[in-house]
């Protein structure tokens, strides 16, 4: 046996061993007599563990650093405009309801009152 192969068998018996259970007898003298596709085997298990680590942080965010993240997360306050023939408030870029203008034009019938 050249020693990558006995490198390979050893980590095969780890692996039958792997986190203090036993893995069956069955398996056990599959990996010692077929130790060649058990080394693939091992190989791809090991290398799917790694594949699927999560992403954990390091410390604790602090509650200045958790305000300052949701500092952007505030609704803006709706801003309003002044009609010129009326007086009354309304969003800019909108009908005002109560005369029906928009952009100086009749748009709607006007509304009677409230």
């Amino acid at each position: 046996m050249r020693t990558v192969d006995a490198a390979r068998f050893n980590a095969i018996l780890l692996w039958c061993f792997v986190d203090s259970r036993v893995i069956s007898r069955a398996i056990q003298v599959f990996a010692i007599k077929n130790f060649r596709l058990a080394a693939v085997i091992v190989d791809a298990a090991a290398n799917a563990h790694t594949e699927f680590v999560m992403a954990v942080p390091k410390r604790k965010t602090t509650p200045s650093k958790r305000g300052m993240r949701r500092s952007g997360h505030k609704v803006p306050e709706a801003t309003y405009v002044e009609n010129k023939q009326t007086g009354e408030l309304h969003r800019p870029h909108h009908i005002d309801l109560k005369t029906g203008m928009y952009k100086g034009r009749q748009v709607l019938e006007p509304k009677g009152d409230f």
